[in-house]
């Protein structure tokens, strides 16, 4: 019993957790849709433990967001897109943010993110303007955002 009530705990902290996350990446105005999508789906996670202990909850989650699937509002949003199709819009978001703090961090004129597939950080262009920080200074910037310095390409205007 205890067990289950420590998984349970887990899994709303989780989900709360996460919704507090999407709402500091997301772009203003979706905080609406945000809360109602929260709500909906914390509703869900309260009561899955209810009807499983009744005996009508299995597969009742499953289908449940089977259908949501299906719903076209749903098509375009959803996490399970193809990357060659459309990238997410977190790598949008998670570029784009990345680009600006690279850009106030470092000076640089321009700064380009390049991802791989996967959402990772291929490559980071940086155009530095000739009066500028050093080479190794701009090196030690970028690497408090975790990029090597393979990763990295300085080009200098």
């Amino acid at each position: 019993m205890f067990e289950w009530v420590t998984a349970y705990s887990k899994t709303v902290v989780s989900f709360l957790l996460l919704e507090a996350f999407a709402e500091l990446i997301l772009p203003e105005g979706y905080e609406k849709q945000l809360r109602l999508f929260g709500a909906m789906a914390l509703i869900l996670v309260v009561a899955a433990p209810l009807l499983n202990l009744q005996g009508q909850g299995k597969g009742w989650m499953e289908e449940a967001m089977e259908q949501i699937k299906t719903q076209p509002w749903a098509q375009e949003a959803w996490l399970e897109t193809e990357v060659e199709q459309t990238p997410p819009l977190w790598q949008d978001i998670y570029r784009k943010r990345l680009q600006e703090e690279l850009c106030t961090a470092t000076g640089a004129k321009e700064v380009v993110v390049e991802l791989k597939d996967d959402g990772q950080i291929d490559t980071v262009r940086l155009t530095l303007p000739q009066d500028g920080p050093s080479q190794a200074e701009t090196l030690a910037r970028t690497a408090q955002y975790g990029l090597t310095q393979e990763q990295v390409q300085l080009d200098y205007e």
